[in-house]
């Protein structure tokens, strides 16, 4: 059966573009990655995908199952193709600015009433989660939400 994309669980996970540019990012960076950064991130877009296949409780994603990006920006949410400005080296200097990457990424994989997803923020800000998919006022959001495993 082929993969069904999950705007709903890309758009739930999209919502940390409303408040990436705020102090309590930072303070979301600190819980999500164990490290503390002082300047403010700036992204210019954040990419989402979804994968097909994985575990998700141990938070290992094969990203070879790769099967829909959306982009990410004041615009709002929009499905796209493989983003050329993530190929090559991720560290690059023009890629970061300050703690994160210019063009971050959001990996998951959505099973059921389930899902895992890795953030990746900035050079040293890698991790991936798991939680419950809940039904609230926006529609879908995130409860539940441990973090399994961190770069």
């Amino acid at each position: 059966m082929e993969p069904q994309p999950s705007r709903s669980v890309a758009e739930a996970l999209a919502d940390v573009w409303s408040w990436h540019r705020t102090p309590r990012f930072l303070d979301y960076v600190a819980d999500s990655f164990g490290v503390r950064v002082a300047d403010l991130a700036a992204f210019d877009a954040l990419y989402i995908y979804q994968v097909a296949d994985g575990d998700l409780e141990r938070g290992q994603f094969d990203h070879g199952s790769t099967f829909q990006w959306w982009e990410v920006t004041d615009a709002g949410v929009r499905e796209c193709g493989r983003p050329g400005r993530l190929l090559g080296w991720r560290d690059a200097p023009e890629k970061v600015r300050g703690s994160f990457y210019r063009w971050p990424y959001v990996s998951f994989l959505h099973c059921g009433e389930r899902v895992g997803f890795g953030e990746c923020f900035g050079p040293a800000l890698l991790n991936r989660k798991a939680g419950q998919l809940a039904a609230g006022p926006g529609g879908i959001e995130l409860a539940g939400v441990q973090v399994v495993w961190r770069g």
